[in-house]
């Protein structure tokens, strides 16, 4: 009760204070995680691509950048900027919440350092969204995960009671207890999934999200050329365009379908023929009142394609299914 009643938690009932604690950790996890794999130290050799080139290619926003604003220097200086700001923004935004309270009374300058860290932490998630393909969802819950804890400029305190600064103390320490329990955690490498019932203890403490955790050098694309009835062949994975097989600028089909090539790692014969018998029906209800129709769909290749960003030509190809259709 005296928690809930300290000047220092008025605006920051329980679960608020929590609220912070797994902002902390996720965002303490992430940035680790990327410090320790490649594509985002500074010291990456001049050879491997930087996390940031890797991912500013496939959006209108990334190109504009990319041919503006930055140039692959910049994007090598500015990549390793971005683990950082995840493991120090949200510490130090949370640690100038935390030491205003206990402090007693409002200081400018924890005001100001909590607002700018907030700032730039909201900052990476707009040009996380608008410049990663598929990010804008995403950025947007990140962003609104911080809507209900943005600080504010304070001019007065109507009360600070003497117990206050024992709490706020006390939210220092767990705060910092629970990120240095959860590392410990993972650096034991305990990141196999859980059953939250069987394990609750450990589950607590399995808090990831590797989002852009690491720099992948490589782009993946689909190609399905198909043959219709009349002899000509079109790619039915960008809804009967010509068939190109040079690595596209965006994706044709983006969101949920960048996992459709996926399915058939586990999949046997016939739920890949069921599957993507989808292909053949989207393209041939157009033609349903003719089954002799010249453009009806007869058979398709589906094809994974794979290059380096940083070697373009060097391009292998995957056969993942062929389908006949009825």
């Amino acid at each position: 009760e005296l928690l809930l009643a300290s000047c220092a938690f008025e605006h920051d009932i329980m679960w608020r204070f929590l609220w912070r604690v797994q902002l902390t950790w996720i965002y303490l996890d992430a940035g680790l995680v990327k410090l320790s794999q490649g594509g985002w130290s500074s010291a990456a050799s001049t050879e491997e691509l930087p996390a940031l080139d890797a991912y500013l290619r496939h959006t209108f926003v990334a190109e504009l950048l990319r041919k503006y604003l930055l140039s692959p220097k910049t994007l090598r200086l500015l990549t390793p900027v971005v683990p950082r700001l995840e493991v120090f923004g949200p510490c130090t935004a949370h640690a100038a919440h935390f030491l205003h309270a206990f402090y007693g009374r409002p200081c400018l300058l924890l005001q100001s350092i909590e607002i700018i860290a907030v700032g730039l932490i909201i900052a990476m998630h707009i040009g996380i969204g608008l410049g990663l393909n598929g990010a804008g969802f995403l950025s947007v819950a990140a962003i609104l995960s911080w809507i209900p804890i943005l600080p504010h400029l304070e001019s007065t305190k109507k009360c600070v009671p003497q117990n206050s600064k024992r709490t706020a103390l006390l939210g220092v320490v767990v705060l910092l207890g629970y990120a240095i329990l959860c590392l410990v955690f993972g650096l034991q490498g305990r990141y196999e999934c859980l059953e939250a019932r069987a394990s609750p203890i450990k589950t607590l403490f399995h808090n990831r999200f590797n989002v852009f955790a690491a720099s992948d050098p490589s782009v993946t694309w689909e190609i399905m050329p198909a043959m219709l009835a009349d002899g000509s062949v079109v790619d039915l994975w960008r809804y009967g365009k010509p068939v190109v097989w040079d690595m596209p600028r965006r994706a044709a089909r983006p969101g949920r379908w960048r996992t459709f090539p996926m399915i058939g790692q586990d999949a046997s014969q016939s739920e890949l023929n069921r599957t993507y018998a989808y292909f053949c029906t989207e393209w041939n209800r157009q033609f349903s009142d003719s089954l002799n129709h010249p453009r009806r769909l007869l058979h398709f290749h589906a094809y994974m394609l794979r290059a380096s960003v940083l070697d373009p030509a060097n391009v292998s190809k995957r056969l993942l299914h062929a389908q006949q259709c009825s």
